[in-house]
Order: structure tokens, then C-alpha cells, then sequence
């Protein structure tokens, strides 16, 4: 099953694209949820000699945890990923090149979630943009995907409604300069 949803943002769209498809702003809006840069030297690029170097590019990896005691540094549900495409919008650069959204999609290497999610940023206005979230995504093959991907459709319908709501908030904080 797929979820998508899509959500427009009071930000230009190169800077609601840092915010929402950078994974390294997820717990600053996604609810519970903390960041992990991959490894050192995991994946093709982004990921440099020290992990405060990690920067979002394709091949690179992550792992998002999410759970009650994630953001303090507990425990929590294990989502690793690999970045597919990283593309941030390009504004037009003259009458025949028009905009190009942005557009980061990402791998779900499991312990537990396989599929794929992603983020399409869109210029609404100078100002404004139009954020499209999608997710397809089944658990492990532990149980069918007929089984399990149907009850993974409502943990991340809850999970993208919750994230909006926040995602409104610092969006609209006054002085918000995402990475």
C-alpha cells in the first residue's frame, strides 16, 4: 500500500525542500523521531570522514529512529535508508529553462520497513510551495506484504498528518533557516 499526501508550505521552495527532504531536519518535525548519518564511507556519497560531515546526496545512507525515548537517545523503531535521487528545485534561469521541483527519493534498507518514500517540492510562488510526501512501504517478509502493508498504511497516514501539523509550525516560526 502507498500513502501520499500533499501539503503547501508558507517557504520558497528551495528552502521548504532543506526542511522537508533533508532527513537531518526530520526531528525537528517529524514527531519522536531522531537522525543517524550512515556510516563512514557508507554509500556512494554524502557520507564524509566524520559523521557531523554527512550531507544528503545520492547513495548516501541513514537510519531515522523513532519511538517515546528517540529524540533523548533511547530506543525506538529502526527505519534505515539510502538516498535514490537528491534533487533540489532549480529556479528558472531564463525564458526557455522553467523551474525544476525538487525531488529526493529514498530506499528502505529494513531491519524492519522495505519500500520507498520520497518528497516532490514545487514553487507555488515566490513564497510559497507545494509539498507532495509519498510512502510505499510493507513490513519485512516476516508476514505477507498483503498482511502487513495495509496496517503500515495507517501507522504512516497517523504518522504524515502528525508531521504537517508540526512541519506548519516551524515553518511559519519567524527567522527559520533550515540547513
Amino acid at each position: 500500500m502507498s500513502v501520499r499526501f500533499a501539503h503547501d508550505l508558507p517557504l520558497p521552495a528551495d528552502e521548504a525542500f532543506a526542511l522537508v527532504a533533508d532527513p537531518r531536519t526530520h526531528g525537528t518535525w517529524v514527531p519522536l523521531t531522531r537522525f543517524e548519518p550512515g556510516a563512514k564511507g557508507e554509500g556512494t556519497t554524502g557520507a564524509g570522514p566524520r559523521d557531523d560531515d554527512w550531507r544528503p546526496a545520492a547513495g548516501a545512507t541513514f537510519t531515522v529512529v523513532s519511538g517515546p525515548g528517540a529524540r533523548q537517545g533511547g530506543l525506538g523503531f529502526v527505519d534505515r535508508m539510502r538516498i535514490t535521487t537528491w534533487a533540489p528545485p532549480r529556479p528558472s534561469t531564463g525564458p526557455d529553462d522553467a523551474n525544476r521541483p525538487g525531488l529526493a527519493e529514498f530506499r528502505k534498507l529494513g531491519p524492519v520497513l522495505l519500500g520507498t518514500a520520497g518528497f516532490r517540492v514545487e514553487p507555488v510562488s515566490a513564497s510559497s510551495s507545494r509539498v507532495v510526501w509519498w510512502e510505499d512501504v510493507h513490513v519485512t517478509d516476516v508476514l505477507p506484504r498483503r498482511v502487513t502493508a495495509p496496517v503500515a498504511d495507517v501507522v504512516l497516514r497517523l504518522m504524515i498528518r502528525g508531521g504537517w501539523r508540526r512541519l506548519d509550525r516551524v515553518a511559519s516560526r519567524e527567522g527559520l533557516s533550515p540547513r
